[in-house]
């Protein structure tokens, strides 16, 4: 094998080396697109006592979706008072925060139980505060 030979095998292996990086290329750029734009989807976030449910009227880009936003979003939804909601602490929510992050999930429920909509009228506060708001 000569030289030129030697060469041109080379030059063979690289051409296909190179269409194969091409397309593997590719193929992470569109899953990287892809789970881009689900990540700026819009998720809504609810509040469920027993079988009402009320939806906040701000909506958060999935990526932002974290505890923290979400206990804002309830603070400015509940009038900027102090409320307590101990589904919040729970690992039913945690669970549910990650699959909204995941994108199994477009609706984050939050469940209100019969103590904490006596104690604090978190529901009910909400709901006047969401009726006000739609009816001006």
């Amino acid at each position: 094998m000569n030289i030129i030979e030697l060469f041109n095998e080379l030059t063979e292996w690289a051409d296909k080396f190179t269409i194969w990086f091409t397309f593997l290329t590719l193929f992470f750029v569109f899953r990287n697109w892809k789970n881009d734009k689900k990540l700026q989807e819009n998720i809504q976030i609810s509040l469920r006592y027993q079988n009402k449910n009320i939806y906040l009227l701000q909506t958060l880009r999935r990526i932002h979706c974290s505890r923290s936003e979400i206990q804002g979003l309830l603070r400015a939804a509940y009038g900027g008072a102090t409320y307590k909601l101990s589904f919040l602490a729970g690992e039913e929510f945690s669970q549910r925060l990650k699959n909204v992050q995941n994108g199994e999930l477009d609706t984050l429920i939050i469940d209100i139980d019969e103590n904490e909509k006596e104690e604090h009228n978190v529901f009910q506060k909400i709901e006047e505060n969401i009726k006000k708001i739609t009816s001006k």
